[in-house]
């Protein structure tokens, strides 16, 4: 993919030049170019730059997640978010640990609090995450039909 086709597709009655387009004239004498010219549309904005990189990252992300994670078993889901789970427990059982030690705690002990806190924040990110993909149908589910497809029953 390249640079140039992050405006491809955009709204429909909008007129966006190609990104390479915005940069041009950045290697040459400026041009003498402060009347606009009527054959050349104008430079997409910035909020028009953002809308379509934002658009660039979700097709790219949606690429790579279809490939890499072509289809998934509900097992498969069960144990990541039973291993969140599993997280969770081990993060809080370690903060309640601190109520038993008398004073503060050791850095030892803070840094055991601070690995199962990391660890807790990372699989329920990831759990969200996998949600997310699940909801927006990039991640397939074996044995699971997409909403919107006609079940069996209707005719």
């Amino acid at each position: 993919m390249t640079a140039a086709t992050i405006f491809d597709g955009g709204r429909p009655g909008n007129r966006r030049r190609p990104f390479a387009d915005l940069f041009t004239a950045s290697d040459r004498e400026p041009e003498a170019t402060a009347l606009p010219r009527p054959d050349r549309p104008a430079e997409p904005t910035l909020s028009d730059y953002l809308h379509a990189l934002e658009q660039t990252i979700q097709r790219a992300e949606r690429t790579q997640i279809r490939e890499t994670l072509v289809e998934v078993t509900p097992r498969e889901v069960q144990r990541v978010i039973e291993k969140a789970a599993k997280a969770k427990a081990r993060y809080l059982a370690a903060t309640l640990d601190l109520a038993e030690v008398d004073g503060l705690p050791e850095s030892k002990q803070i840094e055991m609090l601070e690995a199962a806190r990391t660890r807790h924040e990372a699989m329920q990110a990831g759990v969200r995450d996998l949600m997310a993909a699940l909801r927006t149908g990039h991640v397939k589910v074996a044995g699971v039909m997409p909403d919107g497809w006609p079940s069996a029953g209707d005719s």
